[in-house]
């Protein structure tokens, strides 16, 4: 029987990621009996370490603002995609009253590299989102394309969506840099 054996650098884990990998990690040791395998010692050393995570979890529980960021994070990122989906489903109609609008929405993307814009860490997103959100504020032909393919409101969403996120992300910070 082949196992493979999966390492995880606890260094490289976020602070929301450490429990749950710290505690599936106790409760596989508790399962399968330390002693038969012969490590006391270092599960009593990892159990030791059940206190320090406590306060961890109970930190990051606490940020009510961090917990709301991430939520909206997803959210922007699920209406960037959508949208690209939408306007990737216009691509191959050849109707007269779309194809403009088509053309228009495409090229924007095109220039603002909309397909790696989810992918991008946060702080990049929301700064090139915010460019987004002023080209398409300053053009009315690229209103008008999102208006004829029933992108309005998911777009205005979006960039609403940007603002709550960078609001909430800045004053998680501000909280987060009072503390020692």
């Amino acid at each position: 029987m082949k196992v493979k054996i999966e390492r995880v650098r606890y260094a490289s884990l976020r602070n929301d990621e450490f429990p749950v990998v710290y505690e599936q990690t106790v409760s596989i040791c508790e399962k399968h009996r330390v002693e038969s395998l012969h490590l006391e010692k270092t599960f009593s050393e990892l159990v030791s370490f059940r206190p320090a995570l406590e306060s961890l979890t109970v930190h990051l529980r606490k940020n009510e603002k961090l917990a709301r960021s991430g939520k909206v994070e997803v959210e922007r990122d699920t209406l960037i995609n959508g949208v690209k989906r939408v306007l990737k489903g216009y691509e191959h109609i050849d109707s007269p009253e779309i194809r403009p609008h088509f053309e228009v929405l495409d090229a924007l993307f095109a220039k603002h590299a909309v397909q790696t814009i989810a992918a991008a860490s946060n702080a990049a997103e929301t700064e090139r989102l915010l460019l987004l959100e002023a080209e398409v504020n300053a053009g009315q032909a690229i209103q008008a394309a999102f208006a004829a393919l029933g992108l309005t409101p998911v777009v205005k969403r979006l960039f609403e969506a940007n603002r709550e996120y960078e609001v909430l992300f800045r004053e998680y910070i501000g909280e987060k840099s009072e503390e020692q």
